[in-house]
C-alpha cells in the first residue's frame, strides 16, 4: 500500500458506490482505492482524445476501469458492480449526480459511501472515507465537502 496516501475510515469489500467532489486530487484517491478494491470510475468525455486516452492508460496501470460518459452509462456501471467492482463518482458538477449515485447503489443493492481527499505536506495525501449513507445524507456531505474545499480536519 502506498505511503503517499493515508486512508482514514472503513473501506468495505467491493462492490459499493463511493461519491466525492472535485476537490483535492481525486486521481490519487482513485489510485489509492484501486490498490485495495477493484475500481471503476465514471469520467466526462473530453474533446482532446489523446488526453482522454492518456488518462485512461494511466488509470489502467492501477487496475482502474474507466467508463467515459458517452451514451447510456447506467447499464455499464451496473455491470461493473455486478462483476464485484466498486464505482467512484464525482457528483458535485452534475445536477443529478447525488440522485444518480443513490439510485445506482440501491438498484445494485450495494452500500453508498462518500469520501474526499486532501493534500498533506511533501506530496502526500489523506483520503477520508465517511461511511455508508442514504441519498439525503450524501447530499448533506457533498455540501459540506464543497464548503470545506481542500481543508480536511484531523480524524
Amino acid at each position: 500500500r502506498p505511503e503517499w496516501v493515508r486512508v482514514d475510515g472503513e473501506l468495505p469489500p467491493a462492490p459499493f458506490v463511493i461519491a466525492g467532489v472535485h476537490s483535492g486530487h481525486w486521481e490519487m484517491a482513485a489510485a489509492a482505492l484501486a490498490l485495495r478494491v477493484p475500481l471503476t470510475v465514471l469520467v466526462r468525455d473530453h474533446e482532446d482524445a489523446r488526453l482522454l486516452r492518456f488518462r485512461e492508460e494511466t488509470r489502467a496501470r492501477f487496475g482502474i476501469e474507466t467508463v467515459v460518459r458517452r451514451g447510456p452509462v447506467f447499464p455499464r456501471l451496473l455491470s461493473s458492480l455486478r462483476r464485484g467492482r466498486a464505482i467512484a463518482l464525482l457528483v458535485d458538477r452534475d445536477p443529478g449526480g447525488i440522485r444518480g449515485a443513490a439510485v445506482l447503489a440501491k438498484r445494485a443493492s450495494v452500500p453508498l459511501l462518500s469520501g474526499r481527499i486532501a493534500a498533506l505536506p511533501r506530496g502526500r495525501y489523506r483520503l477520508r472515507l465517511d461511511g455508508s449513507c442514504d441519498e439525503g445524507e450524501l447530499g448533506r456531505r457533498v455540501e459540506l465537502y464543497r464548503q470545506a474545499g481542500d481543508f480536511l480536519p484531523p480524524p
